[in-house]
């Protein structure tokens, strides 16, 4: 069973993400949503929201942290997530997938 931390807005901060990954044993952390809308975000944006991401997506304890995208414009949502695996060592999904998935959810998913 894989035990993972999720999101909760205005809760789960980096700082409490690396607290709680330091005393117990998470799988995986989620971040609160980024909203994409359709003006390409810059990275500073993530890194805020995400700080993980300049130790390639790892909180101190080695817990994998994952960024949490949501939008209505796939086009942006897309660019966003090849920048982010291309920049941020994230993830190896295919994008055929990924619009796959957004289509089918209609909402958002996670890098």
């Amino acid at each position: 069973m894989r035990v993972i931390l999720a999101p909760m807005q205005g809760v789960l901060d980096p700082f409490v993400r690396q607290l709680l990954t330091e005393v117990n044993d998470y799988d995986l952390c989620i971040t609160e949503f980024v909203r994409v809308v359709d003006q390409f975000l810059p990275e500073k944006v993530f890194y805020r929201l995400c700080p993980e991401l300049k130790n390639q997506g790892f909180t101190s304890s080695g817990t994998p942290v994952r960024v949490q995208l949501l939008g209505q414009h796939p086009e942006c949502l897309g660019m966003r997530f090849k920048k982010s695996c291309k920049n941020m060592l994230m993830s190896k999904m295919n994008m055929t997938a990924v619009f796959t998935m957004w289509h089918e959810l209609n909402s958002g998913y996670v890098i």
